[in-house]
């Protein structure tokens, strides 16, 4: 059965907005990617927690498939965020950061893991991403999240991560950050030079896109969701589309590309899981869903 191994950030978060506040549930871009792509395969967190964190099922939903065997809980408190919201949840404020036990993570691998086909590379410091990298299988399918503040500084470690990667998921300002390129176009020939295969453009209320060197495809979002919190809404989208494309695409010691169809198909299953995360505070309605409601919402997304 394919497996994801997938390193990234875990907290206990404070979140306020118009709709209200929230403190100390579970966050952090490790927690929504595996409370999506769990629904449909297998999923390997390599991340750690203080023991101040709550089980895995009660924090990231009943039913899933985790293999815990690389995640640690350490003495200590884990790691917090406080982020506050403008009234139309376009923009937040970060208010308090403390990294707790994560300030000193290292990542290392069972030897297990280390053979995991997918690979997915959470919004955190690239040295760390690079360190993750290192130890796993280099056929592995591997993707990578990053955001403004890594691309600010450090972004000689970032663009070394990217150049190992298979796919790499941003935004648009993001994508313009990194390359420093005004076109679109000029900006993915770069990344696909440096032997990027896939570029997925996150586009927030607007859908999503991805491209090839050769194609692109755009997908739209469930346009029936009701927004409360949009915190972890693209962690949410990267789990959902790597959840179904490494249960839809078969990968073997000799590595199997992974194809322009199911990518395509894999777009949708992101932005139907990420309408989920934004319908209530955190993970609370993302952990509610089944996969049966993932694949039902795909259904209804349009171009």
């Amino acid at each position: 059965m394919n497996e994801i191994l997938a390193v990234g950030s875990v907290a206990l978060d404070t979140i306020e907005n118009s709709k209200g506040k929230f403190k100390d549930i579970p966050g952090g871009s490790l927690s929504y990617f595996v409370s999506s792509a769990a629904l449909y395969v297998k999923v390997i967190p390599l991340g750690i927690v203080g023991d101040d964190f709550p089980p895995f099922s009660e924090a990231w939903g009943g039913g899933r498939k985790i293999d815990g065997s690389n995640f640690s809980i350490a003495r200590g408190r884990t790691f917090r965020w406080w982020g506050k919201y403008d009234e139309d949840l376009d923009f937040r404020q970060t208010l308090y950061t403390d990294l707790g036990v994560f300030e000193n993570f290292k990542p290392l691998l069972t030897s297990s893991a280390k053979k995991a086909p997918y690979v997915f590379l959470g919004n955190i410091s690239p040295e760390l991403q690079l360190e993750v990298i290192s130890q796993t299988n280099k056929t592995s399918f591997k993707a990578l999240d990053t955001m403004n503040y890594w691309i600010d500084g450090f972004r000689d470690a970032l663009m070394e991560a990217v150049s190992k990667v298979d796919l790499l998921i941003i935004n648009d300002q993001e994508l313009v950050h990194l390359t420093g390129k005004q076109s679109e176009i000029s900006a993915l020939m770069d990344l696909f030079d440096i032997g990027l295969k896939y570029v997925v453009l996150k586009r927030g209320k607007h859908g999503a896109l991805v491209f090839s060197k050769e194609n692109f495809k755009n997908c739209g979002i469930y346009e029936h969701a009701q927004v409360v919190d949009t915190t972890g809404a693209g962690d949410c989208f990267a789990g959902g589309l790597m959840g179904y494309l490494a249960s839809t695409t078969i990968r073997c010691e000799i590595d199997t590309p992974v194809g322009w169809k199911n990518m395509k198909s894999s777009l949708k299953r992101g932005a139907a899981a990420a309408s989920f995360a934004i319908e209530g505070f955190g993970l609370s309605s993302l952990i509610k869903a089944k996969k049966k409601d993932i694949e039902a919402r795909t259904r209804e997304i349009k171009k």
